[in-house]
């Protein structure tokens, strides 16, 4: 789990700092507190882990790290990743060792980890077409490499936005990865991270499915997507709307198992 409240939480903590690194340092300690009360109550222990993008690039580095990762997820302890920013802090001017937000991280991770899939998570419910705030916007349940989308102005409570958030989606299923699916979803829909999550989740009645998947360009998956895609195109005329929105992106991630 890569986390993204340090910087958040940490004005909370004290508005009188001025200096970005400080506020993160207190976040990483007021969060990681927070991740521990929230973990226990389900008896689940948590471990926070500060990484710099060197970390992934020494190759010695990157396989104590994955050994590191291997190990508490053995013995069930949920690693809460996020960036070293008192190592990192500095680096900014020579745009080496920082990353560009925690999506490019959490990309990473999946990338580096093996992970069969990677969820982002926003403030809305997944990538749309257009900015979600604009009249007619759609949610694309599926994202194509040729796909085209307008960006809106991007979240104050982070550095990324939907911009950074599709390139990470891309980067963590490009070819090369065994990440094979990426979705973006919204981190206030319970419902939607659960049935991610858990294939057998039933939708409650009403419920509609939520989020916007990427996959391997290439792979077994996109050709199913697409092929489902071209079919609701066809069959659009008989709908009251373009159907468009129907797709739920679990069928395509029971493939990953």
């Amino acid at each position: 789990m890569v986390k993204n409240l340090s910087l958040s939480l940490s004005h909370h903590h004290d508005n009188h700092h001025t200096s970005i690194t400080p506020l993160c340092l207190v976040g990483h300690s007021i969060t990681h507190s927070l991740y521990n009360a929230l973990f226990s109550q389900l008896e689940v222990s948590a471990a926070q882990v500060l990484l710099t993008e060197s970390d992934f690039r020494d190759e010695n580095h990157l396989t104590s790290l994955k050994y590191s990762i291997d190990r508490l997820v053995s013995v069930g302890i949920i690693p809460i990743i996020n960036e070293n920013d008192a190592v990192s802090a500095f680096s900014t001017t020579t745009n080496v060792d920082t990353f560009t937000d925690n999506d490019s991280l959490a990309a990473l991770c999946a990338r580096s980890f093996g992970c069969d899939m990677c969820i982002l998570l926003t403030d809305v419910d997944g990538v749309f077409d257009r900015p979600p705030n604009q009249e007619g916007a759609k949610l694309l349940p599926f994202y194509s490499q040729d796909q085209s989308v307008g960006i809106g102005e991007k979240s104050k409570h982070g550095r990324g936005g939907m911009a950074s958030k599709i390139e990470a989606a891309q980067f963590a299923v490009s070819p090369g990865s065994q990440c094979r699916a990426c979705v973006v979803v919204s981190g206030n829909d319970l419902s939607a991270i659960r049935a991610l999550a858990n294939s057998e989740y039933e939708l409650e009645d009403g419920e509609e499915p939520k989020g916007t998947l990427f996959v391997t360009p290439g792979s077994e998956l996109e050709e199913q997507a697409l092929e489902d895609i071209k079919f609701i195109e066809v069959s659009s005329d008989h709908l009251e709307d373009d159907g468009y929105d129907i797709i739920d992106c679990r069928t395509y991630l029971s493939l990953t198992n």
